[in-house]
C-alpha cells in the first residue's frame, strides 16, 4: 500500500509525534510512506521515510491520502480532484469547540471550530481519538464517515540525557509535567496542589507557553517557588521521565494525551484528571490515579498522595499499553480503515 502523510510542517508537535509513530510502523510493514508537508521550517522532525512538499499528484500515485491539521484539511479541500484514485483520511486531534477557543479566544476560537467541521467534507473517513470523541463529533458531522484509532508512542532513547537524578532532587518526590504552559493543560491546577503538599513534593515542567510568566508569578504567590522548576522547551521530553517519581497530566480539556502513553512505556506513575478518554481507555487506582476536576486543587492533591503509595500503578500501565495502546495496536487499527 502507498500512503501519504500530509501535515503542515516538520517541526516538533504533538500531531506530528502521531504522524512519526504511524509512518514508523507503516515502514515497518513494507508499505510505501511519504510524508508531505506545506510549510519549511528551520527544525525539523526525522521520518523514516521520504519527505516532500505537497504536490497534487499524491492523489493519483497513492492509495492513501491522510491528513493531520486544519491548514492540510483545507490543502485537501482544494486541490483533491472529482477523479481522485486515493481515499482521503484525516484525523481529528482535538475537541475543536474545547480546545480552539482556548488558544485563539472565544469568537476567533469559535469561527475557527466551524471552519474544522466544514473541511471535513472531502474526506472519505474522519478518525477520531477516541469513542467519546466519536460522539462528540457525532453531532456535527456524517456519522457514516466517522471512526476511531487511539494513539500509541513508538520511542526510540535518547542516550545522550543523563537518567540519573539531579543532587538537588535527591531525597524528593519529583512530579514532571511536559507540555505547553497554558491554562487547559492545568499547569495552574498543580501550582496549587503543590503548595497543599508537603515539601518533599516538587515540581519539574518541561515546556514554554504564553502564559508561562503567569505561572512564575503564581508559583511565586503561592510561595512555592523554591519547590518548582521551569526547564522551559525541551526536546524529546519524555526522556525525562526516568527522573520523575510521578507524571502529573490535569488537564481540562485532551484528544488523547501522549505523555500519558509515555510513561507507559517508562512504567511511571500518573495523576490525571478525570477526562472522557482516560474513563474510556484507563482505570482509576489500578492504571492511574484520577481525580475529579471539580474537586481542583485539593482533589488533584489527594490522588498525588495516593499514587505516591500505589507500587501497583507502574507495572498495570506498562501491561495495558502492551495489550491496547502498543504500536502493532495502533498499525492494525489504521490498517482496517485504510482498508
Amino acid at each position: 500500500m502507498k500512503v501519504a502523510l500530509l501535515v503542515n510542517h516538520l517541526a516538533l508537535t504533538g500531531v506530528n509525534n502521531v504522524v512519526l509513530d504511524l509512518a514508523t510502523q507503516l515502514v515497518k510493514y513494507g508499505h510505501v510512506c511519504t510524508v508531505f508537508h506545506l510549510k519549511e521550517n528551520a527544525e525539523t522532525m526525522a521520518f523514516p521515510c521520504e519527505v516532500r512538499v505537497a504536490d497534487v499528484r499524491m492523489f493519483q500515485e497513492y492509495d492513501v491520502v491522510h491528513a493531520h491539521g486544519l491548514l492540510p484539511e483545507i490543502w485537501v479541500y482544494r486541490n483533491r480532484p472529482r477523479r481522485c484514485r486515493a481515499k482521503c483520511v484525516t484525523t481529528l486531534h482535538c475537541y475543536c469547540f474545547q480546545d480552539l477557543p482556548d488558544l485563539y479566544g472565544p469568537i476567533k476560537g469559535y469561527a475557527m471550530g466551524l471552519l474544522y467541521l466544514w473541511m471535513k467534507r472531502p474526506f472519505d473517513r474522519v478518525v477520531c481519538l477516541s469513542k467519546d470523541m466519536m460522539g462528540y463529533y457525532g453531532r456535527f458531522l456524517q456519522k457514516r464517515k466517522l471512526t476511531y484509532a487511539y494513539n500509541t508512542r513508538s520511542l526510540m532513547l535518547d542516550g545522550s540525557r543523563s537518567n540519573s537524578r539531579d543532587e538537588k532532587y535527591q531525597g524528593k518526590v519529583v512530579i514532571g509535567m511536559n507540555g505547553v504552559l497554558i491554562q487547559r493543560k492545568g499547569v495552574d491546577l498543580m501550582l496549587q496542589a503543590l503548595s497543599l503538599l508537603p515539601d518533599r513534593f516538587v515540581l519539574r515542567l518541561a515546556g514554554d507557553g504564553k502564559e508561562r510568566k503567569r505561572f512564575e508569578a503564581m508559583a511565586e504567590s503561592l510561595g512555592v517557588a523554591d519547590r518548582v522548576e521551569f526547564m522551559g522547551m525541551v526536546s524529546q521530553a519524555w526522556t525525562l521521565l526516568p527522573q520523575y517519581d510521578i507524571l502529573a497530566l490535569p488537564s481540562r480539556s485532551e484528544g488523547f494525551p501522549l505523555a500519558l502513553l509515555e510513561a507507559a512505556v517508562y512504567r511511571k506513575k500518573v495523576v490525571v484528571s478525570d477526562l472522557p478518554i482516560v474513563k474510556e481507555c484507563f482505570n482509576n487506582h489500578v492504571d492511574v490515579e484520577m481525580f475529579f476536576l471539580g474537586e481542583g486543587a485539593e482533589g488533584l492533591k489527594d490522588a498525588i498522595l495516593k499514587a505516591e503509595s500505589n507500587s501497583l500503578l507502574e507495572t498495570n500501565i506498562q501491561q495495558l499499553f502492551q495489550d491496547k495502546y502498543s504500536p502493532e495496536c495502533f498499525y492494525h487499527r489504521y490498517m482496517e480503515i485504510y482498508g
